[in-house]
């Protein structure tokens, strides 16, 4: 992943493709040299999202007294490397082979090293979508006679909620996390946690 190639986007994702698998000495399981490995590399796709939208949302209520304004982002066509699901699967495949199913396991396989064949990690690259709602802000302005009680001219209060909700066609928790950023592109998501869910509350005073 993360190859530079003439004509193709910087930094895309490419990987050797895997041919097939074949159980040749039939004891019910994939060894690492009974998966078939291409010589020749494939494109995979692009480490940064083909398409990208951003919706905001705004609604009024009693004369725009009470106020709700909600910011979603969405992206699609994003090739990444999901590292959390290829540790799992590894760990599996040391542990309790035969609880993998025998995709599961070529897929496994395809990844150790035997001499005369490429690794492939091609089972682990994904093509993701995503919407996140990012931000949710609920304003109400309070009545002006009530807001002179408290001897303001105009007073508001507000609730903001951050990283609220998020769907993904990824299979992992977070594919916006990028665990080696080393590289400078988004390439490798791990099984690192998302950003937290933030809430803050905020009062407004004119005087």
């Amino acid at each position: 992943s993360g190859t530079i190639i003439e004509g193709y986007p910087l930094f895309a994702n490419w990987t050797y493709p895997i041919l097939g698998w074949k159980d040749r000495d039939g004891n019910g399981y994939i060894d690492s040299d009974e998966v078939m490995v291409g010589d020749s590399l494939m494109y995979v796709g692009p480490t940064q999202p083909k398409y990208t939208a951003y919706m905001s949302h705004f609604f009024g209520f009693l004369n725009n007294r009470l106020t709700l304004n909600a910011n979603f982002a969405y992206s699609s066509g994003q090739s990444l490397y999901n590292q959390g699901r290829e540790s799992l699967v590894s760990a599996m495949g040391a542990a309790n082979i035969d609880k993998l199913s025998l995709r599961d396991q070529a897929c496994f396989a395809a990844t150790q090293y035997v001499t005369g064949r490429n690794r492939s990690a091609q089972c682990f690259m994904e093509t993701v979508k995503v919407l996140r709602l990012q931000d949710m802000t609920l304003s109400y302005a309070l009545p002006q006679a009530l807001a002179q009680r408290i001897g303001a001219t105009a007073a508001s209060v507000r609730v903001t909620g951050r990283n609220l909700f998020m769907t993904s066609s990824f299979k992992g928790r977070d594919p916006g996390i990028n665990t080696e950023p080393v590289t400078g592109n988004a390439v490798t998501a791990g099984p690192a946690f998302g950003a937290p869910r933030e809430y803050g509350l905020g009062i407004q005073l004119s005087f």
